[in-house]
């Protein structure tokens, strides 16, 4: 079972990572469409990122990425600011599907083509026995003794 502390970890890391991929795809769409933006945020990210590595304590990493995003949302814009929350979504959204292919690819086609296999036997083995109790009872025997 995991701990809360755990929890709060793993919370922290997924928040994390997925700000990384936000300014990844921030930066690129201003690489494209503003470069002197682009060169301003890039600033920003540096002297935020140093500030952290200088800090001390794990809780200092979200005020230092708050007061980052703060500042680069004054300075991109709503518009560009929403594209990139909107190319995130889109992304996550698409790796999310591939997650979900990849499991259904995987265990859980497994399991159906094993559920699948189970029943096609079981009804064969029906058949089977409803058969041999017809040929049997064709034959004569009344009573079937198992061994």
């Amino acid at each position: 079972s995991e701990t809360a502390q755990q929890r709060q970890h793993r919370k922290r890391e997924g928040y994390k990572r997925k700000f990384l991929l936000f300014l990844r795809m921030l930066m690129k769409i201003l690489e494209i469409k503003d470069l002197t933006l682009h060169s301003n945020a890039k600033k920003i990210i540096h002297f935020y990122t140093n500030k952290y590595q200088r800090s001390t304590s794990e809780t200092s990493y979200y005020s230092i990425t708050k007061t980052m995003q703060c500042r680069l949302k004054l300075l991109v814009g709503e518009d560009m600011w929403g594209k990139a929350v909107n190319y995130l979504n889109a992304y996550m959204k698409r790796e999310e599907i591939k997650v979900k292919k990849a499991l259904t690819s995987c265990e859980e086609y497994k399991a159906y083509r094993e559920e699948k296999e189970r029943k096609r036997r079981r009804g064969r083995d029906t058949r089977d026995n409803e058969e041999q109790l017809e040929t049997f009872k064709l034959m004569g025997v009344t009573q079937i003794v198992e061994v």
